[in-house]
């Protein structure tokens, strides 16, 4: 199995607020790929960590500890209890995350909030298995719109990560093929990069992927590769205890 991240800051962004988080035995797998706003100050002038590391590292070490086949509504409590952590740090911020757990039967689920995506590769290009939560794509149609009011419901989001209130993430859940690619995207990524097919040194906001190709096995072995311009990958491949 090979796995790449590739991040790369965008050109009206002060600093890259992607992130991205593996777990990895030979059992199964766990990815989180999160993509936050600009980060507010924290409180007291104190620096921490954003909150797109905190949360995509979080999450994947607390899955390690349950195991790539724990049920749903023990994700769901996972994430709960994690979110109920995020205040007073991280009361002005918001984020749009993927969490995506393959266990060792092949079953794949996908837990996503915001407007993050998940691909899957064929031979007629991405295949995208979940839907963005903006206000663009709750409209019934944009005839008679201004591009402002376009661009404005394009970056708006309906549901999202942040302190003030639980939202509970969409599931998807899909038989893992192990001869064909899967693609988790920002929007930086999916939708200015890839679907305008502009370079990433041109985008204007944060653009990270995380592909995972299963063409050299299963979980029988991995090779990793990190092509980020900034310190927000991490990797946990401890044994399940």
């Amino acid at each position: 199995m090979e796995i790449i991240w590739g991040s790369r800051k965008g050109n009206m962004r002060n600093r890259n607020n992607d992130a991205a988080a593996l777990w990895l035995t030979s059992e199964g797998m766990a990815a989180c790929v999160v993509d936050g706003a600009k980060k507010s100050e924290s409180s007291g002038g104190l620096e921490r960590k954003n909150l797109s590391c905190y949360w995509a590292e979080s999450l994947v070490d607390e899955i390690r500890l349950l195991g790539a086949g724990c049920s749903n509504r023990e994700i769901h409590n996972l994430l709960v209890r994690l979110h109920s952590g995020l205040r007073p740090a991280y009361i002005k911020d918001i984020a749009s995350y993927q969490l995506l757990i393959i266990d060792s039967e092949g079953c794949l689920r996908v837990f996503h909030v915001g407007d993050c995506r998940l691909g899957v590769g064929g031979t007629n290009g991405i295949s995208w298995i979940t839907n963005p939560h903006r206000l663009i794509d709750e409209l019934p149609n944009i005839f008679g719109l201004s591009q402002f009011d376009i661009d404005s419901a394009t970056s708006c989001l309906v549901r999202s990560l942040n302190a003030r209130r639980f939202v509970a993430p969409d599931v998807v859940s899909i038989n893992f093929v192990c001869d064909r690619p899967l693609l988790l995207g920002t929007d930086g990524y999916w939708y200015e990069v890839f679907s305008r097919q502009i370079a990433q040194c041109d985008a204007d906001d944060d653009s990270s992927y995380l592909i995972i190709n299963p063409s050299l096995g299963k979980f029988e072995s991995w090779t990793v590769r990190n092509l980020s311009d900034s310190p927000n990958f991490y990797l946990n491949y401890r044994a399940t205890p």
